[in-house]
């Protein structure tokens, strides 16, 4: 059976669960309740049955009986019906399964999802001009650790040739100005430090090492490859023509030489071992290497926690903290909290397990002090008290949001079985959180029109507003398909969940015309397609629900199509956003259909397209043949075969918590031919 698979279903008179005993015996089910009868489910015919006590429902045997005299149902663990039902449609509780190491459902709700890997699948990769594996094809000779990413475009034969170049120190100077954002793990001075030794050693015909060894080394080629991309893609952002393989290919050269000096370097784990780490992750993100990135933060972790970085410093017998250099433990802070921060956001983009956990952390946030104010001896106070701004504030505000983020991904979505209404309870309490960060944060973080701020500052007041509205959708998207009058508080959700995806929308709308803030941030394909994903299914679900097209709906839809087609645009073909455009192509066409199906012009105008000729425009001329897709430079679309709404109304009704999780791995999970094995039929395709 395919992993993608779902179960094949059985009968409902199958299997159960008897109360009451230690062990487990299969006996026969002969009436199952009336949720689990709709829905074609498993149930255990006690009163409640399983399925309904563990996802809080009222249960109740109601339907009509016709095999003779309805049999009483034994009473369930609960002793009673759960009263209180939060919502049927929407019961995320999870039954969970392992796929392709990520949790799902075992009957996903994610069709569209499905049937996008079957048709993606069929189209040649020349013909859409992405390597084979964007589309699930994986390269053999890959190592297992960088299966499913574009390969380094190195020349072996030039191995150790790659030197540091004349401009080494205005390179620096770029990556601490313009690249650091909210991931500072250096003392700059002390860098600059490293590389006038390099270079001094270069001048005197002595390795670059000497004297500062491979850790050191390794920083410094892969901060340059980093400082070296950001300028070629500020440099190239306008200019269609240019392809970026050869500029590529020299990032890649300067990355490779960092990885050939750590692969050598012996002897105990330094700080420098896990910052060389970090930033080699930095850079593999920015570059759409994920699960490289993945398996190299997973030895950053296991560093982290040989070196104790995670924990406090020790104290002595007397209580004493040992004195320590202030730069040092300082930079230990800022590495480790980084790590963190990259490990909560790679955790929800990936769908994979955390590797640092907040029981065994006690490690503290770094201090708010710059660069230049730090001595080995501690700070010094000279910082100008009428504008105690920092850049660690940036580092500071992001850990604390992680954590927050960490927090959701723990009890929100839980792998264990919880009821709603206790998930529902996690997530207000998260997004009340989540209002708390936002006020507490610095007054150039939080109230000052980003645009009125000096351009490194200007990155971080709208890097973290993304993530303050990607945590938010976070929290709340998993409820966005309830009812909305059946549980207290389930309607505050759904509205600061759209909101949020509106709000994150406009942003990534504005920072598209602002070349300070462009490339600056590795997850932002990510934080749109969540935003992106929210208002197709919320469009979706309410047309559905038969509510009709309104001017806000069809501003927002608007929006939504030029953050779309932006998505679509960048040229590196294994880049996450045009992961993100293929997968949210069948999204966005059934919630086309929905909102041309529900708006009473839909016959004179497209309610999808807007002034600027977007998505909407770019797609419709787009020649498609006997409803298969047909891939232009922007991307996937679909037609002309339009969604069955009574299956989808199938889908959206079984929509769970795990389908937000698989939804969000998508782009990245290893597909292979046993997807072929699935019943694509069962929705219209």
């Amino acid at each position: 059976m395919s992993a993608l698979s779902p179960p094949k279903r059985t009968s409902v008179d199958l299997c159960a669960v008897d109360i009451g005993t230690s062990r487990r015996k299969t006996r026969k089910v002969t009436r199952a309740c009336d949720s689990c009868k709709s829905k074609k489910s498993r149930c255990s015919g006690t009163l409640p049955c399983e399925t309904c006590a563990d996802r809080g429902l009222h249960c109740v045997y109601n339907a009509a009986y016709a095999r003779g005299k309805p049999p009483t149902p034994l009473p369930g663990a609960a002793g009673d019906s759960i009263e209180g039902p939060i919502t049927e449609r929407n019961s995320p509780e999870i039954d969970a399964a392992e796929i392709e190491g990520q949790y799902v459902d075992t009957t996903s709700g994610l069709t569209f999802l499905h049937r996008a890997y079957k048709r993606l699948s069929k189209l040649s990769a020349n013909t859409i001009d992405v390597h084979p594996h964007l589309l699930g094809g994986i390269d053999s000779t890959q190592h297992i650790t960088t299966a499913g990413d574009r390969p380094l475009l190195v020349d072996i034969s030039r191995a150790n040739s790659v030197s540091i170049p004349l401009d080494a120190h205005k390179i620096l100077q770029d990556y601490f100005e313009h690249c650091v954002v909210t991931y500072c793990i250096f003392h700059h001075p002390t860098v600059v430090d490293w590389l006038s030794i390099a270079t001094d050693n270069l001048s005197h015909g002595l390795p670059i090492t000497q004297s500062i060894g491979n850790a050191k080394a390794s920083i410094l080629f892969t901060v340059m490859a980093i400082a070296e991309r950001r300028k070629d893609k500020m440099k190239n952002t306008l200019n269609s023509s240019w392809n970026d393989e050869n500029s590529l290919r020299r990032w890649d050269e300067y990355f490779h030489q960092a990885g050939l000096y750590l692969e050598s370097q012996a002897g105990l784990p330094q700080l420098e071992s896990v910052q060389a780490r970090v930033v080699q992750v930095l850079y593999l993100l920015q570059t759409s290497r994920m699960n490289k990135a993945w398996y190299v933060l997973g030895n950053a972790s296991q560093i982290i926690a040989a070196l104790g970085i995670h924990r406090k410093q020790t104290r002595n017998r007397k209580g004493n903290v040992k004195p320590s250099n202030y730069i040092v433990s300082q930079c230990k802070r800022r590495v480790f909290w980084v790590a963190y921060i990259l490990d909560a956001y790679l955790s929800v983009v990936l769908g994979r397990p955390r590797y640092f956990h907040d029981d065994d952390i006690n490690q503290d946030l770094p201090d708010a002090i710059d660069d230049e104010y730090m001595t080995p001896a501690g700070p010094l106070n000279l910082q100008d008290e009428d504008d105690p701004q920092t850049h660690v504030d940036s580092v500071i505000a992001h850990a604390k949001l992680s954590k927050i983020i960490g927090t959701v991904s723990s009890e929100v979505y839980s792998v264990k079985t919880v009821p709603q209404r206790n998930r529902l309870a996690a997530a207000t309490k998260a997004v009340d959180a989540l209002h708390a960060w936002q006020a507490s944060l610095p007054n150039h973080l939080r109230a000052i029109r980003p645009s009125s701020l000096i351009p490194v500052v200007r990155r971080q007041a709208m890097a973290l507003k993304l993530a303050y509205c990607h945590a938010i959708i976070h929290a709340t998207r998993p409820f966005l398909l309830g009812n909305q009058g059946e549980a207290s508080g389930l309607s505050e959700s759904i509205r600061k969940c759209t909101s949020a995806a509106k709000t994150a929308l406009q942003l990534v709308d504005s920072m598209s015309s602002d070349p300070n803030v462009a490339h600056a941030f590795w997850w932002s394909a990510y934080a749109t397609f969540c935003a992106l994903a929210v208002v197709y299914v919320w469009e979706i679900q309410q047309s559905l629900l038969g509510h009709e097209s309104s001017p806000e709906k069809e501003a927002l839809l608007a929006l939504a199509e030029r953050c779309h087609s932006r998505l679509a645009q960048p040229a590196d073909a294994d880049s996450p956003a045009r992961r993100y455009t293929i997968i949210l192509e069948e999204l966005r066409r059934e919630a086309r259909f929905q909102n041309e199906r529900n708006s009473p012009r839909s016959a004179q105008v497209d309610p999808m397209a807007n002034e600027s000729g977007g998505a909407g425009q770019q797609t419709d001329v787009i020649e498609t043949r006997q409803g298969q897709p047909q891939l232009s430079s922007t991307g996937a679309t679909f037609g002309p075969a339009p969604p069955d709404p009574d299956a989808l109304q199938q889908i959206f009704m079984e929509w769970q918590t795990t389908d937000w999780l698989d939804l969000d791995a998508s782009a990245f999970e290893f597909l292979d031919d046993s997807t072929d094995s699935f019943d694509f039929n069962a929705v219209n395709t």
